[in-house]
């Protein structure tokens, strides 16, 4: 199987702050389409500072098909928000649903549950092994 690996940043387009992941999208022998797993890291903003107060769980993953969507669960009560990949090929932009910030372990401030959020390709490099 190739995999093809990536750094991500989700732009959090009404505020300031950026959520920095890991990922890596390529195919399985189960399905003909690509899947791209995104590990969230650390969430900092443009001043380089560590922001402690999202409460989300680091290490979450995503299973996103391209083209298609993907939901984030949460293991608690399986409840999730909706992503969308435009791109077939992981090198386009991401939207994510908004209706995703208010559940599960994710706090994000007030102000973002008006504002979009996406997600952009801002590098390629390996995906940390912890």
């Amino acid at each position: 199987m190739r995999v093809s690996s990536y750094t991500l940043a989700i732009q959090l387009l009404s505020a300031t702050q950026t959520l920095l992941v890991s990922g890596h999208c390529g195919c399985n022998s189960m399905s003909s389409r690509p899947t791209l797993q995104a590990t969230i890291y650390s969430a900092i903003d443009h001043s380089g500072s560590v922001i402690n107060n999202f409460q989300m769980r680091k290490h979450k993953c995503y299973n996103i098909n391209q083209g298609g969507s993907g939901r984030f669960l949460n293991p608690t009560d399986k409840s999730g928000g909706l992503l969308m990949c435009r791109e077939r090929n992981c090198s386009g932009v991401c939207t994510v649903n908004t209706d995703f910030i208010t559940q599960g372990v994710w706090n994000f401030p007030q102000d973002l549950k008006s504002g979009p959020l996406s997600i952009r390709w801002v590098s390629t490099g390996k995906v940390p092994n912890e």
